[in-house]
């Protein structure tokens, strides 16, 4: 009996050995180094080089609805749906009280008349339009948002002066009568008014109008279209690719009271062909309306964990038609960082001007009142390099003669120089060192984890440090070096929208907080199960 439990004892360690040796051999690809560069690279050459059509002049009939709750500075947090045919359209804005569009407060309805005029000498590509509002119609949907509704109105509209506001009601704020009526002989509008300017109401953004036709590919594990700019998917079969069609309108100026003076020159995120589009949110709003609107749902969000490398999902828009991608490396020491920013001169990223690399440090990481799930940080730049990457910069460059901006004249296609000793680029508007304000966000998408870096002021696109950070945000940014993250580790225990469950193993987490990656994670974790069986299995022996 003694010799047959000796047997069996080394035989199952022999086991053990050999099982826990090829967990751990296995090649995690996701934490080396050479298949982090190249997905990160990966991404962006794909941002680059996707299959992107423009549409010229834009065919706008059809639905068109916001793909996730977006954030705009205030902050404001909206659901956007356009519905055009022929000349004519329909606008709804839902705004809510959370940055999850679960608690709506109110929405503004409008129609009118949108014409396209002329392509855009901004941005190639991309038509400027006219439109001209009938009628906005106010919709509160809580008694307290009512009320501060009237507030706003009653001071400014005598038109308000004795009314009350009441949930799910229509409530007029502007009414264009552009027929002649009787009595009137110029034929001039009359008995017309507007009390849009105290809420900032505008609707400006459809004077810049581009059309995209994009393809997004499918997953190969779950046999979904994966979007990272959305948040949703869609299943199904077919083949493992999508026809997605958006709609880019004009940005929004950061600063309220300057919106309705504002002229666009970027682009806000995209809209999406509701009818043809494989997403989540675009069919909630769809199904919605102004007396029934949509809500989405509620995700905590995840532990904020700034560390690794991240890069755009898309080409991103900056005011007066500048174009660029960006990558962000935070360092493990949790407290420096750099960073890549290529600029473009069009819209789809292919045309190079300049590469811009810089490193600095950061510090904060306390929760932001004023957005939840966010955390505000402060990020100093120390270090800046420059490349011009076509004759045109490199001309633009050599132009300028002065101590500011690198060697004079010195500027080469595709040299990069110092620019740290000269205090920065004049000549780009960047100075050094430089410290900003910037707010962070997370959210983690099929696996995936997207960063938000706060929103560039619409009129200063490098803020003093003593000004607060718009309360909106950039495009989102994926992270590239974990892109099957083991969503455990970074997930409030809350199920939410997102499908972010906690996984079982869980619960082992807390005696190993200082491993550093799932893969180490789940490592461990088949080792304390090996050795719990050994331990078992020894004492049913015994």
């Amino acid at each position: 009996m003694g010799r047959l439990q000796a047997k069996m004892w080394t035989t199952f360690i022999s086991l053990a050995v050999l099982v826990t040796s090829a967990v751990t051999q296995w090649p995690h690809h996701v934490y080396r180094e050479d298949w982090k560069e190249r997905t990160c690279n990966r991404i962006l050459r794909q941002v680059k080089h996707r299959h992107v059509t423009v549409e010229v002049p834009p065919r706008l009939t059809g639905q068109w609805t916001s793909n996730r709750c977006e954030i705009r500075s205030g902050p404001q947090f909206v659901l956007r749906s356009y519905k055009f045919e022929d000349s004519r359209f329909e606008s709804r804005l839902y705004h809510y009280e959370d940055p999850d569009c679960s608690k709506p407060l109110y929405a503004m309805v409008a129609t009118g008349t949108h014409h396209l005029l002329q392509e855009s000498w901004v941005i190639p590509g991309t038509m400027d339009a006219s439109y001209r509002v009938d009628d906005v119609h106010l919709v509160p949907y809580t008694q307290e948002a009512a009320d501060r509704l009237l507030g706003h109105l009653g001071r400014h509209c005598n038109v308000f002066a004795s009314t009350t506001f009441k949930p799910f009601h229509k409530y007029p704020i502007i009414k264009n009568f552009w027929d002649k009526f009787p009595g009137s002989v110029d034929g001039s509008k009359t008995n017309d008014f507007d009390c849009s300017s105290p809420l900032n109401y505008t609707l400006n953004e459809l004077q810049l109008v581009r059309l995209e036709t994009r393809v997004h590919h499918r997953s190969q594990s779950t046999n979904q279209i994966i979007d990272t700019n959305s948040g949703n998917a869609g299943s199904g079969a077919g083949p493992r690719s999508g026809v997605v069609r958006e709609l880019l309108l004009g940005d929004v100026h950061t600063d309220m009271s300057e919106r309705q003076r504002h002229r666009p020159t970027s682009f806000q995120e995209p809209l999406r062909d509701a009818q043809k589009s494989l997403c989540g949110v675009c069919t909630r709003i769809t199904k919605s309306h102004e007396l029934d609107p949509p809500r989405l749902g509620v995700h905590q969000g995840t532990l904020l964990s700034l560390e690794g490398e991240w890069v755009s999902t898309r080409c991103e828009s900056r005011q007066y038609g500048q174009f660029l991608t960006r990558w962000l490396h935070f360092l493990s020491d949790s407290q420096s960082w750099e960073g890549r920013y290529d600029y473009y001169h069009d819209a789809l990223c292919r045309q190079p001007a300049f590469t811009l690399r810089a490193k600095g440090s950061y510090a904060g990481g306390q929760e932001a009142q004023v957005i939840r799930g966010s955390k505000s940080y402060s990020f100093k730049t120390t270090r800046l390099k420059v490349t011009p990457r076509d004759d045109v910069t490199v001309d633009t460059l050599n132009r300028y003669q002065g101590p500011e901006c690198g060697e004079a004249g010195q500027w080469r296609k595709n040299r990069e120089q110092d620019v740290t000793k000269t205090a920065g680029c004049v000549t780009l508007g960047i100075r050094l060192p430089s410290l900003e304000q910037d707010l962070m966000r997370m959210e983690a998408v099929h696996r995936k984890l997207l960063l938000f870096v706060s929103q560039r002021s619409s009129d200063q696109p490098i803020r003093p440090y003593h000004e607060a950070p718009p309360s909106a945000f950039q495009a989102p940014l994926i992270k590239c070096d974990a892109q099957d993250l083991d969503m455990s580790i970074n997930s409030l225990p809350e199920v939410h929208g997102h499908a972010m469950a906690m996984s079982s193993l869980d619960r082992f987490q807390t005696p190993f907080d200082d491993l550093k990656g799932s893969a180490s994670k789940h490592r461990c974790n088949l080792n304390i199960i090996v050795t719990a069986c050994i331990v078992f299995i020894s004492k049913l022996i015994v």
